[in-house]
Formats: C-alpha cells, sequence, structure tokens
C-alpha cells in the first residue's frame, strides 16, 4: 500500500500529465488552421501560464 504522500504526489503527476498532453492535442488542431499564425503566440502564453501553476 502507499502511503498518503506518495498518493498526492502520483494524483499531482497524472493531473500534470493529463494537462499537458491535452494542450498538446489544442496545439496540433490549431497549428492546421489557415489562422494559426494569429492563434499560436495567444496559445503559448497561455498554456505556459498554465504550466507555471
Amino acid at each position: 500500500m502507499i502511503s498518503f504522500e506518495q498518493r498526492r504526489l502520483l494524483h499531482k503527476y497524472v493531473v500534470y500529465d493529463m494537462a499537458v498532453q491535452s494542450l498538446q492535442r489544442d496545439y496540433k488542431v490549431i497549428e492546421n488552421l489557415k489562422l494559426s499564425k494569429v492563434y499560436l503566440p495567444i496559445f503559448d502564453k497561455r498554456s505556459m501560464k498554465i504550466l507555471v501553476i
């Protein structure tokens, strides 16, 4: 059985991993848009704020 602290850290890791995967999927979709030059800089700034938290 894993300790409470290990469980907490594992949960945090899984949540961060899911967030990164979601951002990667979103980035791929936005890259395919015709207006990607407009959206990518905005997306990059927001995604960095999320990853810093």
